[in-house]
């Protein structure tokens, strides 16, 4: 693996992002392949032209040498030929080194083959979809049968262009060279003869363009046969240009773009080819002192993507980025991502400099110096108000990429281009410019490291992963009262309308229950909006800035055990799943309940593990942060193609779902968690669940997890309610928050079902709440509509169709609605203070703040950053909202 993620997997990467930006052109599988062939074969045959002067300067010394060589061999054998010749090659510089430059060809070739190979053979888009011809580019292309064998064309085609292309290519070599051509494009034909067609098809294009690039070449004595060669390929690629599947705006920028290149490249050949245009370059020999500086300065880009990054994207949180199935600490992808760093800059980057060493001079010193020190000011001083970013690599809301700061960003990259590039063109000016960072980074990530390592080694502390592993865990009985009640971290409430306008059987599924639409939570992040919610409104954010004689940690922790303690003193079997923030833990501390008799407390993974899916989740932590640390860099102009929705042209992350931890699997089967006992024991059940929580585009109509074939299922880019008010669903974040609200309402409508099919559902009674809405800017007229939360009651006994009640209500009154009529004046135990919504007589203050758990020791929440407002009665009446602070 080590090799691997050096060697390989930094082409992989380079394949997946060409191969994505051509599927966006082209919106064709075998138009994206042979654009990714075209466009790699371009970057690399710079390397290949290299590799091929390397290789023609050893052959021409190994024919001087050759006479002298074999005059030895015939003269002496055993150890006096051996020594003899050593000492020849010896006072002739020649070295095995200078033998091994007439393969580097290969050499370069295979790490590009097993690249190529292992992306397209195993890549998931291929299977299914046809290319002309071929039926099939996931499986070998069977064009045709002889006698009942079937045959595959495409790899003898691409066998014969590339014996074609050996053969322009040998002219004027040895027999032993064009024997060793011949037997390598056999060699191909084997390895790829039962190989995905879409493979082939890729090295078939790879072949052709060794052939016009070998033909172009023999061609050097004959201008004309050039220029109506380059022109030729060049309409060629118009006419393909012609044929892409672009739409509108964007196949007008293309082939705009596509022509503009291609008739530059004809004027510039024939200006050339004419002698109008010459080039003199000045080049100086690259001395030990800037191959010093040049080394430098890749481990300072490998420094700042590999380790600085990502340290301070997993150092943010870095519990979010273990996995409860099997738990390790999170340097463990650091290291991979850093391995990735290591062979982009160290190794496959360097390949360039070591071949042209020769050629490097002070002013490309200098421009590499300039690149390091945009990206660096790209990355600390650009892109830091995107929202939170999650494990996944994804922005709780869409980045928006303002005009203001692209200009701005564009403004100082200029400015510090020009300057620094003058700067540092003095050798000493640049080494220690690079010294000093390169110790600043390496004591920077040594603090990183630091914090991420404590993180893990108290998570390790109290961390249980044996708890509860498929066990029945959420108890209702059909004699008992049960009373469940389940946060849907995120989920908006005002989606109602349009989603039981869409799915009509959400009406009959929610039977019983009411819709409060006029609802705010406290908060507008789950640290805010949850203690309330939990806890009722003496935990909401102004209530606990009001208690100074506590620290917010241990008022937060006793918000979530507030409900559990009081049902299971009065006799309630209690069981607790997934609490937001116990003791303040990312993962959630559970040792919180330990002094609580009778209450049972799991985390969701631990109680689904079997069945939960992780697979894109390791992969994007393992793959993806590397290429997080390159959008970070880019200039806020390039940001929003590499951010890419948040998978970073990731073949995986835009196809792959993930199913975990507090995720869809959890929901969606919580039924195999429920035990139904024929007794009257009274139960109380509180979730935590955040399905809704993150977007994600599903295939409609049928809302499942897979592969997102129902892009155009609205298009209009909204919904309807049944009185024809719009939702707007025109960027993904918005699609795939209303998606993944529209799958919690199904999977929340089977639960039900489930236990009306048991004789549960009458006798228990159900809250849906959220800690907070979304604030998509989909509702115009709410103040702060992020803090527009989802509050749903069924009450014992209740039947009727979901109808919807405009009373102003917060989630804090959540406690209120759960205990009432179940325990006679209900006071908080911790408190002693009454359970009811009393407070919301006088207007309610939201938290509006970036998110950020609390220092341990913190008596209050410190408002600097952020904002609060005030609102009652009406939330939908702008003239209710006023800001207080």
């Amino acid at each position: 693996m080590f090799l691997y993620y050096i060697l390989i997997r930094p082409l992989e990467i380079l394949l997946e992002v060409v191969y994505n930006l051509a599927l966006k052109a082209t919106f064709n599988y075998g138009y994206s392949i042979i654009l990714l062939s075209f466009v790699i074969n371009i970057l690399i045959l710079p390397l290949y032209n290299r590799a091929d002067e390397l290789q023609s300067l050893a052959a021409k010394r190994e024919k001087g040498l050759s006479t002298w060589v074999k005059h030895i061999k015939k003269s002496f054998s055993g150890d006096e030929r051996f020594m003899v010749l050593s000492a020849y090659y010896k006072e002739k510089n020649y070295s095995v080194f200078s033998q091994l430059q007439g393969i580097l060809p290969l050499v370069i070739e295979i790490p590009f083959f097993i690249a190529a190979y292992h992306f397209l053979s195993g890549f998931i888009d291929l299977p299914g979809n046809s290319f002309g011809p071929i039926r099939d580019l996931g499986v070998p292309d069977r064009m045709f049968s002889i006698f009942g064998v079937t045959v595959n064309l495409l790899p003898i085609l691409m066998t014969v262009i590339n014996l074609f292309s050996a053969m322009v290519y040998s002219e004027g070599l040895t027999g032993k060279k064009k024997v060793q051509l011949f037997l390598m494009a056999a060699v191909f034909l084997v390895l790829l003869y039962q190989s995905p067609s879409g493979l082939v098809l890729y090295w078939t294009m790879n072949n052709v363009f060794s052939l016009l690039k070998n033909i172009f070449y023999k061609l050097k004595g004959h201008p004309t046969a050039r220029y109506v060669m380059v022109t030729g390929c060049a309409y060629i690629l118009m006419i393909f240009a012609a044929y892409l599947r672009a739409y509108g705006r964007k196949r007008l920028i293309y082939m705009a773009a596509i022509t503009c290149c291609i008739i530059g490249l004809t004027v510039f050949y024939y200006l050339k080819r004419n002698g109008k245009i010459r080039f003199k370059f000045k080049v100086s020999e690259c001395n030990a002192t800037d191959r010093v500086d040049y080394w430098l300065g890749i481990i300072c880009l490998t420094l700042l993507t590999g380790l600085l990054i990502p340290t301070n994207l997993v150092g943010n949180s870095p519990l979010e980025f273990i996995n409860l199935g099997s738990p390790f600490n999170p340097m463990r992808y650091i290291g991979t991502n850093f391995l990735l760093a290591v062979g982009t800059f160290c190794i496959w980057i360097s390949v360039y400099f070591l071949l042209w060493k020769d050629r490097v001079n002070n002013r490309i010193l200098a421009l590499q110096a300039v690149l390091i020190i945009v990206a660096a000011i790209n990355y600390m001083f650009f892109g830091k108000n995107y929202g939170t970013i999650s494990a996944d690599l994804r922005y709780d809301s869409e980045p928006v990429f303002a005009n203001r700061e692209i200009i701005i960003n564009l403004t100082v990259i200029a400015a510090v281009a020009v300057v620094s590039y003058f700067i540092m063109r003095y050798r000493k000016i640049r080494r220690p410019v690079y010294i000093s960072v390169v110790a600043a980074m390496i004591i920077m990530c040594a603090v990183n490291i630091i914090n991420i390592n404590g993180k893990y080694s108290e998570f390790e502390k109290y961390y249980d992963p044996d708890k509860a592993v498929n066990k029945k865990i959420i108890h209702l009985s059909t004699g008992g009262k049960n009373v469940m009640v389940i946060m849907l971290d995120k989920a908006v409430g005002l989606y109602i309308p349009f989603l039981t306008a869409e799915k009509p059987e959400i009406i009959m599924e929610f039977d019983g229950f009411t819709w409060y639409p006029n609802t705010i939570a406290h908060g507008t992040k789950t640290f805010l909006g949850a203690p309330g919610l939990y806890g009722g409104y003496e935990y909401t954010p102004a209530a606990m800035n009001k208690r100074t004689d506590m620290r917010v940690i241990d008022k937060h922790n006793e918000a979530l055990k507030m409900m559990p303690r009081l049902f299971s003193e009065h006799g309630y079997g209690v069981t607790v799943l997934d609490p937001p923030y116990g003791n303040y833990q990312e993962i959630t501390d559970l040792t919180i309940f330990d002094d609580l008799e009778g209450v049972d407390a799991y985390r969701g993974k631990n109680v689904f593990s079997e069945g939960a899916n992780e697979t894109r989740a390791e992969f994007i932590k393992y793959n993806d942060i590397f290429r997080y640390s390159i959008f970070r860099i880019m200039p806020v102009a390039v940001q929003k193609y590499t951010y890419d929705n948040g998978y970073y042209f990731d073949q995986i992350s835009s196809n792959e779902l993930y199913i975990g931890n507090n995720g869809p699997y959890m929901l969606c089967h919580i039924t195999e968690a429920i035990e139904i006992s024929d007794n009257k024991d009274n139960n109380f059940f509180l979730m935590d669940n955040e399905l809704a929580h993150n977007p994600l585009i599903l295939t409609k109509p049928d809302y499942i997890l897979g592969e997102t074939e129902g892009e155009m299922y609205h298009p209009d880019d909204c919904v309807y309610d049944n009185e024809g008010n719009s939702l707007d669903l025109s960027s993904d974040d918005k699609e795939g928050t209303y998606d993944m609200n529209m799958y919690a309402m199904l999977c929340l409508g089977k639960l039900f079902e489930y236990m009306r099919e048991n004789d549960v559902y009458d006798n228990t009674r159900i809250i849906i709440v959220s800690d907070h809405g979304a604030g998509l800017k989909q509702f115009d007229d709410i103040g702060v509509e992020k803090s527009a939360c989802l509050l749903m009651y069924k009450d014992f006994n209740s039947h009727g169709d979901l109808n919807s009640d405009n009373t102003f209500m917060t989630n804090a009154d959540t406690p209120t609605l759960a205990v009432e009529g179940l325990i006679e004046n209900p006071v908080n135990p911790y408190t002693g203070n009454p359970i009811n919504s009393n407070a919301k007589s006088e207007p309610q203050n939201v938290f509006e703040m970036p998110w950020h758990l609390l220092n341990d020791n913190d008596a209050i929440i410190d408002m600097d950053e952020g904002h609060i407002w005030s609102v009652e009665e009406d939330i939908f009446d702008q003239d209710n909202w006023e800001i207080v602070k």
